[in-house]
């Protein structure tokens, strides 16, 4: 028991300089959507929507040197319509990402995350007056690349959502960074 103490300080005093020095970050970014699902129109005929729609996000997130990270935000991943059925649905929802990355030559960032995405998705059907709202916690993941200039930063992900409806969903955003 006293070496576990012994060796926890010796932790503690070896790696709080470290743990200090994390790199706050904020963002925001744009991108297109990628969008798949099924709906009844309305002569209860069922319809595919395979659709792409544009997506922005605002984000926040903390890394540290050691290669792990944490971060959230909220995204709006657009809207889609079909004017022959007049059907239009749209997705928002809060994110938290665990991040784990990977430094190439100091300025480039290769990252994959992992988190669960809270999601609102509201349809609506006017020929049938159907409106619809689903909400939900979904599994989600993404890979990306990354530039970092001092403070400034801009980088490239993919990123895929595990949500009811829409059945598919996924993003490819480009986003700028500010580190502080």
């Amino acid at each position: 028991m006293r070496v576990l103490v012994i060796v926890s300080v010796m932790l503690i005093v070896c790696f709080s300089g470290t743990l200090q020095a994390q790199d706050w970050y904020i963002g925001a970014g744009i991108g297109n959507t990628f969008i798949a699902t099924e709906f009844q129109d309305a002569e209860d005929q069922l319809q595919k929507l395979d659709e792409n729609s544009t997506g922005y996000k605002f984000f926040a997130g903390v890394t540290t040197p050691f290669p792990i990270g944490i971060e959230g935000g909220y995204r709006n991943l657009g809207t889609v319509t079909l004017s022959q059925f007049e059907f239009e649905s749209k997705t928002t929802g809060w994110d938290v990402y665990g991040m784990g990355h990977f430094e190439v030559l100091m300025i480039l960032d290769l990252f994959a995350k992992a988190g669960v995405l809270f999601w609102s998705t509201e349809s609506k059907v006017v020929q049938a007056a159907l409106d619809d709202k689903s909400t939900g916690t979904a599994f989600s993941w993404g890979l990306g690349a990354g530039v970092t200039l001092g403070p400034i930063g801009v980088r490239l992900e993919w990123e895929n959502f595990h949500v009811d409806d829409p059945e598919t969903l996924s993003a490819v955003m480009l986003s700028a960074t500010f580190g502080f």
